[in-house]
């Protein structure tokens, strides 16, 4: 059978050189070899998907409260939006599909400072603390409370509604209702009667 082969490959040279190609021997393999590679270069990369993994953004304020309502934005590297999404009451946004390597994340909420360009790590869940963005100075511990419930036209109750109070002086606060549409907004000190 290899002999068989052996005499075709020598006939098919052979017709290569009567027709004038030049050293059809060293021709044949070189071209077989480029068309192995360019195949390989150009389809290889859609047999191989890039490793992706799932990630949790857990945002807590500086006493470990968690933020509610955060807006969470993962960036590749050139800048582009990969994914947004908003914490739940919890203070967790949750993604899928995220590139290992080559993500950054900004963070920011509501009367919270912003921060930019958070590296997105090997861990798969990643903590971010957000500063009050309220003049320095100690932490004011609220002083009042008060509970919201958020109801659809047909009375029932709207779950992750997020209900945000303005205050006087541009400042503001917010909740995400829970599954029965409540939720409780700290009032902090000096503020309240000023919505």
């Amino acid at each position: 059978m290899f002999e068989e082969l052996r005499e075709k490959y020598a006939e098919f040279l052979e017709g290569l050189r009567e027709k004038g190609i030049p050293s059809p021997e060293l021709l044949v393999p070189l071209a077989l070899i480029i068309v192995i590679v360019a195949v390989g270069y150009f389809v290889a990369p859609m047999l191989v998907a890039p490793a992706t993994r799932s990630v949790s953004f857990t945002v807590k304020d500086q006493r470990g409260s968690p933020i509610a309502g955060a807006s969470v934005t993962l960036l590749y590297e050139n800048g582009s939006v990969l994914s947004e999404a908003v914490t739940d009451v919890d203070g967790i946004a949750f993604f899928e599909g995220v590139p290992v390597s080559g993500v950054t994340a900004s963070v920011s909420a509501a009367g919270y400072e912003s921060k930019e360009e958070i590296f997105v790590g090997g861990g798969e869940e990643q903590v971010v603390t957000l500063a009050s963005s309220a003049a320095a100075g100690p932490a004011v511990a609220p002083t009042a409370s008060f509970a919201v419930n958020v109801r659809s036209a047909d009375g029932q109750p709207v779950d992750s509604a997020y209900v945000l109070v303005e205050f006087a002086d541009g400042s503001s606060t917010g909740v995400l209702t829970d599954a029965l549409g409540s939720g409780t907004i700290e009032v902090p000190e000096g503020k309240a009667g000023a919505f």
